[in-house]
């Protein structure tokens, strides 16, 4: 990309310095103005070139690699969302058959339970990217708000599951819809947090810090450690003669038919997901006053901007 020039300007008007994603981030912004760079804009890389309005981004555009990513709050913040949400949903599929049989219900519910899930995470991840945009655009909102409705609709899908009784399939369905959503929102959400807090230059080392940390952690908390954990309290074991060939003849297996198989677990992970909800407000509140208080502003521009404006609807 050819580096714009420096032109003769008034004495007290100063030269922007920024790096070409800003510069992209200026091309957008003054998309409906003269389509091209201010003529005072160099190519030195700075931080400093404040955008706010229609794109989101909260304050300055920064840039940030992995390593000067996780040295700030909102990295740990944002990743304990994403950890709970995630692992919340592997707890939901990986136990959705023992959960159906602890209320009550069919083990071949389950399926039956995975399949809403499925479902309801689709629509989730359908819906995320477009809520994202309408915040940003309609409601002068920063993207980060749609992860206080992930963290919410998980906290909400398992306190509901916590209440389910002896006769409660339709309530343990009912949570994995609401569990399903919220799970299904926050995978496209990472893509754009991950660019509005930490920058597009290194957006793929630093989304893929919290695809992997989340799922592995998540995963392993929250389902496997905590369900098996509280399961294997309440569980009883059931001798199934085996004549197969080669067998001793017993087969023992756990089963657990009472609702406080699973009771102990959805009340810890309704916690941590109500934590997240807060971590996430916490967000986006910080974007929320880096970006002028919700200002009803199009663009920030930059100097220039305005006088090429007049040229360009002069040449028109």
């Amino acid at each position: 990309e050819k580096r714009a020039t420096a032109t003769a300007r008034a004495p007290n008007e100063p030269t922007l310095t920024i790096d070409s994603a800003q510069k992209e981030v200026i091309r957008i912004v003054s998309r409906n103005h003269t389509g091209a760079l201010p003529q005072n804009v160099t190519g030195t890389p700075s931080t400093e070139y404040s955008v706010r309005g229609d794109l989101g981004y909260d304050g300055a555009v920064t840039e940030m690699s992995t390593s000067e990513m996780i040295r700030s709050p909102r990295c740990w913040m944002l990743l304990w969302c994403t950890m709970s949400v995630i692992g919340s949903g592997i707890f939901v599929t990986t136990n959705a058959a023992q959960m159906m049989v602890a209320v009550g219900g069919e083990k071949s519910a389950g399926s039956t339970a995975v399949t809403l899930f499925s479902v309801a995470q689709a629509l989730g991840r359908l819906g995320s990217g477009m809520a994202a945009d309408a915040v940003k655009t309609r409601l002068r909102l920063p993207s980060s708000s749609v992860l206080v409705v992930s963290t919410a609709l998980m906290a909400l899908a398992q306190a509901t599951m916590s209440t389910a009784g002896s006769a409660g399939a339709g309530i343990i369905f009912g949570g994995v819809v609401c569990a399903g959503l919220g799970f299904g929102i926050v995978w496209p959400l990472i893509v754009v947090l991950a660019g509005d807090f930490f920058g597009l230059e290194n957006l793929g080392a630093n989304y893929s810090f919290y695809d992997g940390l989340s799922s592995a952690f998540g995963a392993l908390c929250f389902g496997l450690l905590l369900p098996s954990a509280i399961y294997k309290q309440h569980a009883t074991y059931e001798d199934d003669r085996d004549d197969s060939p080669g067998s001793d003849g017993a087969h023992h297996e756990e089963t657990c038919t009472v609702p406080a198989c699973f009771q102990a677990a959805y009340s810890v992970v309704a916690l941590v997901n109500g934590l997240a909800v807060l971590c996430a407000v916490a967000l986006t509140r910080s974007a929320y006053r880096r970006r002028g208080g919700g200002r009803l502003l199009r663009h920030h521009p930059p100097p220039g901007c305005r006088r090429e404006d007049r040229a360009a609807r002069a040449r028109r």
